[in-house]
């Protein structure tokens, strides 16, 4: 125990959110996030605290692993393997999201729609990303009223495990929603095929 504490030393988690909100003085807090027309100052506070939080997830990720492997609780160990596999990819997805606070100009083309597609292939992709939405929020729905009858099971894990599932269906929803928007962008701007 004293090994994984020793892991977390100093270690503060989250963006902003409960204990580990903004302190107005402290420059170990989080800044508060800037708008779309963040100044330089701005993204340079946000690319900060990004770094400082990047940190603090790679201690807590090694705290993670010492716990897994230490735990003599088979279920203990399983569970942490999740949450090492999450951990890892929030790692990757927001050492991505770092890079991009810290290169704006980066950012700013790559958020531009993208031109000069025919409208039929757009067309199509479009209908996919919808079916897509909608299969993602029926899965959630299901999964849910699973989780509910299910409850009790193994000491109410299997309902955790199947909400946290149901929740990552509403991620992915969320993000189809953004891939939506964007082909939509594209359509209004994409050449007619005349042939």
């Amino acid at each position: 125990m004293e090994q994984i504490l020793a892991a977390l030393d100093g270690t503060t988690f989250g963006l902003g959110i409960g204990p580990y909100s903004r302190v107005p003085g402290d420059p170990g807090s989080i800044p508060d996030v800037p708008n779309d027309a963040a100044s330089a100052h701005e993204y340079d506070e946000l690319g900060a605290a990004m770094r400082a939080h990047e940190e603090s997830e790679r201690k807590a990720l090694r705290a993670y692993r010492q716990l897994a492997s230490a735990s003599s609780d088979p279920l203990v160990r399983e569970l942490m393997r999740l949450v090492i596999e999450d951990e890892v990819r929030h790692h990757r997805v927001f050492g991505q999201l770092a890079a991009m606070v810290r290169h704006p100009a980066l950012a700013g083309a790559q958020s531009e729609p993208p031109r000069r597609r025919p409208a039929e292939d757009l067309t199509l992709e479009i209908a996919m990303v919808q079916f897509a939405i909608s299969a993602e929020e029926d899965g959630a729905r299901d999964l849910r009223r699973l989780a509910q009858h299910c409850s009790q099971l193994h000491d109410g894990i299997v309902a955790l495990i199947l909400d946290l599932i149901a929740r990552d269906s509403l991620k992915h929803a969320a993000i189809l929603q953004q891939v939506l928007k964007r082909l939509e962008a594209a359509l209004c701007s994409s050449p007619v095929r005349t042939d």
